[in-house]
Parts: C-alpha cells; structure tokens; sequence
C-alpha cells in the first residue's frame, strides 16, 4: 500500500526537502525518500493554474520558503542562484556555453536570459537582478574583458609592472598578446564605451612606447636626484635598455626633429633640474622646425615647399612657437 496517497502526507515528504535545501523548488524529476516529488509539486501547480487547487493548500504552498507557482520562474531562480554561486568563485560571468553548475545548465541559461534582454522579453526585476551580479554585462564580449581584466590585475600585483613583455603569460594567459591587442582596438576606436570605462578604471596603459618612454626617462631622472648629475654611467639597464645611449638618443631625436613635442619637452625639464640649466629656446625651435622639414618632404608634390614653411616657422617669435606647440 502507498503510504503518500494522501495530501499530508505528500506535503510532510515536501517538508523533509524544504528542512534539508532552504526552499520549495522541487525540480520536477526530484523523487524523495524513493517517491516521485516533484511530479506531485508539478500536479499541485497545473492544477493552481486551472483554478482546481483546494485555497488552504495553496495557502500552505505559498507560505514555504522559496515556493514558486510557475516552473519557468522556478528555472529561472535556479538558474540566478547557479550563476551567484559562479560569480562568488570566479569572480566573473565570463561563461563558456557549455558551463554547468549543480545541474543547471548555466552557460546556455545566460545566453537565453541575453537573448531575452535583447529581444526587449525579460522582465525589469530580472533584468535588475542580473545586473546586480558583479561582472555582468549584457555584452558578451563586455564580460569577457571584465574576466581578463582579473587577470592582468593579478599579473599587475604579482609583478608591479604596468605593461608586460610581448610574449608574456601569466598562468597560462597570454597576457602579453592579449595587451598588444587591447592597445590596437583602442587605437582603432574598437572598444566599446563600456569597454573603455572598464580599461580605464584598471589603470591599463595602453600607449606601451609612450610608457616605455616615460620609465626610462623618470629613471634619468633618479639618477639626477640622487647623483646631482645627468652623466650616466654606460653600464647602467633600465628594463634591459642602455640608459646613457637611450638618453644620448633622445636627445639627437629631439634636435633632429624626430621627437614629438610633449616628448621634447619632458626632456628638457628633465635636462634643465639635472643641470640647473635653462634649456635654450633654440632647443624647441630647431627640433619643432626639424620635424616639419621631415613631414613636408614625406607630402604629395605641390604643396608649399619646405623651406618656404620652415622660414615661416623661423620667423615668429619663440613664445607664440611655444603657445601654438602647447595649445
């Protein structure tokens, strides 16, 4: 004889699983103590749905913890608490499509709650509780930066650096690669607002050669400090670099026109606390002038001749020279 055949009874077996779990959401193939639960948890709400349920026991229902009356809602609750479960040990929602997690198919879950969100179809409560979620975004590409960006943080910290070597990895990550590539999408306006906001909330220095100069001419810099002069002994590195032949270098590019200005003038302040010396303005003059002779003889024929513009530029004052390289 079947000991659950009465209402009672079945709800004392629904009892037993809402003690052990915290809530009322019976999957629908559950069977407890070797009976079919969740079949009669799915009776119970058919027949709610048709208005054929008895009201106390809907009353009784209704006041479990966690009971739902859809089985879509009680999907989708699973589903977001699968989903906080991943986030609270991965830290992100970067999920592959394939992700499962307690059973729940998490990694198509999300994609359809996407689906749902782009098609206008999701609810402002869910939609306001996906993005409660840290790490989530609605762009799939958002959360992946979002993961990476873990990743470089960790990288960051562990090497308290700011820009990693080209052929980097970090636990298996290209992190390396994966930075030249974020520094080519920024370059071409690839990176969406959000992407963007993200890149730059990280600190992530994406101009790598305006870094790379920065580093080494505030160890120039240092050097000066600490010694009081700018002579740099030969066999000094900085990041594998020279840094008295880098420091020459700069220096014959500046005057050679092939500096850009706000280099040139980083290096003349850095010159002129070294020795206590003013630069000359000649100093700006002839790199600014240098550096139109090259871009005038790299342009289509026909334009005004390089030495017509340059005379021009020789012409006008030293401090206008500046205001309009500044402005």
């Amino acid at each position: 004889m079947n000991p659950y055949t009465t209402v009672e009874e079945r709800l004392s077996l629904l009892r037993v699983f809402v003690d052990r779990e915290g809530h009322a959401r019976v999957p629908a193939r559950h069977e407890e103590s070797g009976r079919g639960l969740g079949r009669w948890v799915d009776k119970w709400r058919r027949a709610h749905l048709n208005g054929a349920l008895d009201t106390d026991l809907a009353r009784t229902l209704e006041a479990l913890p966690g009971w739902v009356w859809s089985g879509n809602e009680f999907m989708y609750e699973r589903g977001l608490n699968a989903l906080r479960e991943y986030v609270a040990v991965a830290g992100h929602c970067n999920l592959r499509s394939e992700e499962i997690l307690g059973g729940v198919e998490l990694g198509k879950w999300v994609r359809r709650r996407t689906l749902e969100f782009e098609r206008g179809e999701l609810s402002d409560d869910r939609r306001a509780a996906l993005e409660e979620i840290p790490g989530w975004f609605w762009d799939r590409r958002d959360r992946q930066l979002f993961a990476e960006l873990r990743v470089w943080a960790r990288w960051s910290e562990a090497r308290n650096l700011l820009v990693p070597a080209r052929n980097e990895a970090f636990r298996g990550f290209p992190i390396g690669h994966w930075h030249r590539d974020l520094e080519k999408k920024s370059a071409a306006g690839k990176l969406s607002p959000s992407a963007a906001a993200m890149v730059e909330k990280a600190g992530i220095i994406l101009d790598v050669d305006a870094a790379h100069f920065a580093t080494l001419l505030r160890a120039v810099k240092e050097h000066a400090d600490r010694t009081g002069s700018l002579d740099i002994p030969w066999d000094v590195r900085v990041d594998g670099v020279l840094l008295a032949r880098w420091f020459y270098r700069q220096q014959e590019l500046a005057r050679f026109g092939d500096l850009d200005m706000p280099r040139v003038h980083a290096l003349a302040r850095v010159i002129e606390e070294g020795t206590g010396e003013d630069v000359p303005d000649r100093f700006y003059l002839l790199a600014q002038s240098r550096r139109l002779e090259h871009e005038f003889r790299q342009a289509p024929a026909g334009l005004v001749s390089p030495p017509a513009r340059r005379a021009t530029w020789a012409r006008m004052p030293v401090r206008e020279l500046h205001d309009v390289v500044i402005g």
